[in-house]
C-alpha cells in the first residue's frame, strides 16, 4: 500500500478505531504509525509523541488464544455480529426447502412444522440483530436442536448414511452450533465492558 493510501486509511478513522491502532502500535509499519501520530495531534486526541507514554495509550495486551476470536474493537464486533446473525438468516432456508417438499409430497404436518420452525428461527434472527441478547443464541439452539432430532426421528435416510454423509452432517451441524456460541460469547464479551 503507498503512502497517500495508507494516509488516507488512517484519516479516514474514527477516533476511537485511532486510538485502538496506536495502542496496538506494536503491530504496525513504522510509516503506519508515523501518520496515526500525526492525525491523532491533528485531532487533539494527543499534543505529542510523549503522550503514547500515558496509561491510555499503553499497548493493550493481546488475548490468548481462544476457541472464540477476541476482537479489538466495538466496531469489529458489531460487523461480525451482523454477519453472523445473516448467516442465521441462510440457514433457515434448509428447513422451509424441506417443509415445502414434505407439503409437495402430502406430508403436511411435517411440512407445516418445519416451515414454521423456520419462520420462528427468522423471526428470533432478526429480534438478536435488532436488540441483542444473552439469551437468544441459547433459544435458537433449542430450536436448532429440536428440528434436527425432528428431521432424523421422522426420516428414515438417515440409515442409509456412509461414513462421510455424517461427516458431512456433523460438520454442518457443529458450524451452525458455532455461530450461535460465538454470538453469545460476543454479547456477552459486550455486556461485560459496558
Amino acid at each position: 500500500m503507498e503512502n497517500t493510501d495508507l494516509k488516507e486509511k488512517i484519516c479516514s478513522l474514527k477516533d476511537e478505531e485511532l486510538i485502538t491502532l496506536l495502542q496496538q502500535r506494536n503491530g504496525y509499519r513504522k510509516e503506519a504509525i508515523e501518520i496515526a501520530i500525526q492525525e491523532a495531534q491533528n485531532r487533539k486526541i494527543i499534543d505529542s509523541e510523549e503522550d503514547l507514554k500515558t496509561q491510555r495509550f499503553q499497548p493493550v495486551p493481546k488475548p490468548s488464544r481462544s476457541f472464540f476470536p477476541h476482537l479489538s474493537s466495538e466496531n469489529q464486533v458489531t460487523k461480525i455480529f451482523t454477519s453472523l446473525v445473516r448467516i442465521l438468516y441462510l440457514i433457515a432456508m434448509i428447513p422451509s426447502f424441506f417443509g415445502a417438499l414434505k407439503i409437495i409430497e402430502s406430508q403436511i404436518l411435517d411440512g407445516i412444522f418445519l416451515i414454521s420452525s423456520a419462520a420462528l428461527w427468522i423471526g428470533l434472527s432478526v429480534l438478536l440483530q435488532k436488540k441483542p441478547s444473552i439469551q437468544l443464541p441459547f433459544i435458537l439452539a433449542i430450536i436448532f436442536s429440536i428440528v434436527v432430532a425432528f428431521t432424523f426421528y421422522r426420516e428414515p435416510f438417515s440409515i442409509y448414511f456412509k461414513l462421510s454423509d455424517w461427516i458431512v452432517v456433523s460438520i454442518a451441524i457443529s458450524l451452525v452450533l458455532y455461530i450461535l456460541g460465538y454470538l453469545y460469547v460476543l454479547q456477552n464479551r459486550r455486556n461485560k465492558s459496558r
